[in-house]
């Protein structure tokens, strides 16, 4: 008993030091994008990089792997930090998020078939859009769970922050930047949506437009709901593989 749970307290920290040093990485990566926005574009750049869906995923997994090493290695003294943060909900939530990234660069915006995607490993886009959610991945299978039973109702909450990301970014969207000129009086104010498929004026205008759109934001939360599920269920799976081979 006292080997298993040695075994049990090295493998996790194990795992607590690959997401603190990954979690340094990816600072250094997201502080570039942002210095990098920042020189071209001021504080449009600096709002401009935030508000991409790609930027605050992996923001939220880099708190997240920070907080996750913590428990780790203060296993006793951050047990509600730990319930907290390997709740099936959260870390659900956190591998939907970088899931989508993934898929949404690999199948829309760069699609792999075309040969463009392999570009992306060259610059920033290889950790934010590949590792980041192959790594999150992997420490999501590794960290135990209890069972639980999947509740539309969690499901649901998962889509919490995708919906005022999509209100955020119209907000945000319609008011616009203002980009620096190259002299005084230069600066050029327009209206800027991080994506597309976001942006309203992509569809038309009036009703139909309207309705496409609505349309399009529906099915978006689909796969946020589809992939949720999955996930909650994949996790089921190997709880009960694991206790299969206990018994």
């Amino acid at each position: 008993m006292a080997d298993k749970k040695y075994i049990v307290e090295r493998k996790d920290k194990i795992i607590g030091v690959l997401c603190f040093v990954y979690s340094l990485i990816l600072l250094f990566i997201i502080v570039d994008l942002f210095g990098e926005s920042c020189s071209q574009y001021g504080l449009s750049g600096f709002a401009s990089t935030a508000e991409q869906f790609t930027t605050l995923s992996n923001v939220i997994f880099m708190v997240w792997m920070c907080l996750f090493s913590l428990t780790c290695f203060f296993p006793n003294k951050l047990k509600k930090l730990k319930s907290f943060v390997t709740n099936i909900l959260v870390t659900t939530s956190v591998l939907v998020y970088l899931t989508v990234t993934f898929l949404t660069v690999v199948f829309n915006l760069t699609p792999i078939w075309k040969g463009e995607w392999w570009k992306n490993l060259e610059d920033q886009t290889f950790f934010t859009h590949l590792i980041s959610p192959i790594l999150c991945l992997i420490v999501y299978i590794l960290i135990p769970s209890s069972p639980f039973k999947t509740n539309w109702k969690q499901l649901i909450l998962v889509n919490v922050f995708p919906v005022l990301y999509v209100i955020l970014v119209l907000i945000v969207g319609y008011t616009g930047f203002t980009y620096p000129g190259t002299g005084p009086g230069t600066d050029v104010k327009a209206q800027h949506f991080p994506y597309a498929f976001v942006d309203p004026h992509t569809y038309g205008s009036g009703a139909k437009g309207i309705v496409i759109y609505l349309a399009v934001v529906f099915v978006l939360f689909g796969v946020f709901y589809a992939i949720s599920f999955g996930y909650y269920n994949l996790k089921n799976y190997m709880f009960n593989l694991k206790n299969k081979k206990t018994a």
